[in-house]
């Protein structure tokens, strides 16, 4: 079952008239004042990827395990 935030059909590809990437650029709103980006109501978090992955190089391997856990359950929860 999709998230309740996922409009229908999200999993279609961009030549079946899909909601892919080139979509979310469409819906992509960018507030420079408040420095948010939004697509509609869900607000988007911008993170490089080598911040990310240094912030896991800093954590022994039970946690690095633990957080990628963690990580794909959210976004089984919340979608991606």
């Amino acid at each position: 079952m999709s998230p309740p935030c996922r409009p229908k059909g999200e999993y279609r590809s961009a030549q079946q008239g899909g909601f892919l990437m080139t979509r979310l650029r469409e819906r992509l709103s960018w507030d420079g004042e408040a420095g948010t980006l939004h697509d509609g109501p869900r607000r988007y978090l911008m993170l490089r990827p080598d911040v990310l992955m240094g912030a896991m190089q800093q954590l022994d391997g039970a946690a690095q395990a633990a957080l990628f856990d963690a990580l794909a359950a959210s976004v089984l929860q919340h979608g991606a």
